[in-house]
């Protein structure tokens, strides 16, 4: 864990990334901070990178200020609270669960504790999602034997910031979290056959040996990632009617309201197929500019247009359709 009786000095250590009050009292918070970590970071760094990351904080000191452990502990503490968000509120004792008040404080409003804890949970996923972004740039070969390396390394869409390119996500990772099933399956069903199984084999192999940097390779996949990020958009807002991790919205202002506040609303399911069609409308372009790529650059590769695969010559009438 990245949190520590030792330095939490009367709960500075906590405050620093998060903000509370000095009343934090470690015993309290140690049991959530541990889960949270236990569940969230140890399983995406792997153990060789946690036990690195554990020995960084314990030689870190306040004037060396390491990003890798000011990330840990921001992801590490915003989690925390999000995933144990209700269970901070109440006291389990001898007379059973009681929720905790004082004079001085009251409790939030239901639709406070709703914003707020989604609040925590995108700080947290966010703070996890640079970290990783930070290890995928930085030489600490123990990364490299994580789960999140070798997942991250040689996958079309690694992260949100690939999908922020071509979709306006906020860089979210919950939102990537929620495309990433839809990415693998466009990724492992439909991209081999729209470039090739060949080709993507080739870009692969490449990618696995980091050996893509500045050639033919890097551009081809600037081609296809947007191809398999926009399709899959397509599908989970088919599948869900759903784009960000609370749903597709639109925004509209409704009058009457404070300030006329600018309020979103759930999509209809005529603007969640408006939606998917240009989704899918944009990955068939950029499919088009893959096609030519590899024409030009890869011709042993190339099998024709995706886009042409039902184009052909039938002047002597020797082909037909059957439905």
């Amino acid at each position: 864990m990245v949190f520590s009786l030792e330095k939490w000095n009367n709960g500075r250590e906590f405050q620093h990334v998060i903000k509370s009050s000095a009343a934090v009292d470690f015993n309290s918070f140690e049991p959530v901070l541990r889960e949270a970590f236990d569940l969230f970071i140890r399983p995406v760094l792997g153990e060789d990178m946690t036990q690195r990351l554990i020995k960084e904080y314990k030689e870190d000191t306040p004037d060396k200020c390491s990003p890798i452990i000011y990330l840990a502990q921001r992801a590490n503490a915003n989690l925390a609270v999000w995933y144990n968000f209700y269970e901070l509120t109440v006291i389990l004792s001898g007379s059973g669960i009681q929720k905790a008040e004082t004079g001085d404080y009251k409790g939030l409003y239901k639709y406070q504790e709703r914003q707020l804890r989604e609040n925590y949970k995108t700080k947290g996923f966010n703070a996890l999602d640079d970290l990783l972004l930070y290890l995928e740039q930085s030489s600490y070969p123990e990364y490299r034997k994580s789960p999140a390396w070798l997942s991250r390394s040689t996958a079309i869409v690694p992260g949100a910031d690939t999908v922020q390119k071509y979709l306006p996500i906020e860089r979210s990772r919950l939102i990537f979290l929620r495309l990433e099933p839809h990415i693998s399956f466009i990724e492992k069903t439909r991209l081999p056959g729209l470039i090739g199984e060949k080709m993507l084999s080739a870009l692969k192999e490449k990618m696995g040996k980091q050996e893509i940097e500045g050639t033919a390779f890097q551009s081809l996949l600037n081609c296809i990632q947007p191809v398999v990020i926009l399709y899959a958009a397509a599908r989970l807002v088919h599948g869900a009617g759903t784009l960000t991790d609370k749903g597709l919205y639109f925004s509209s202002v409704l009058a009457g309201m404070s300030g006329n506040d600018e309020t979103s609303i759930l999509a209809t399911k005529d603007e969640a197929e408006m939606a998917a069609k240009q989704f899918e409308t944009d990955a068939a372009e950029y499919l088009s500019l893959a096609d030519r790529f590899i024409q030009e650059h890869f011709p042993e590769y190339f099998r024709g247009k995706a886009n042409d695969a039902f184009n052909v010559n039938n002047d002597n009438r020797k082909i037909f359709w059957g439905v």
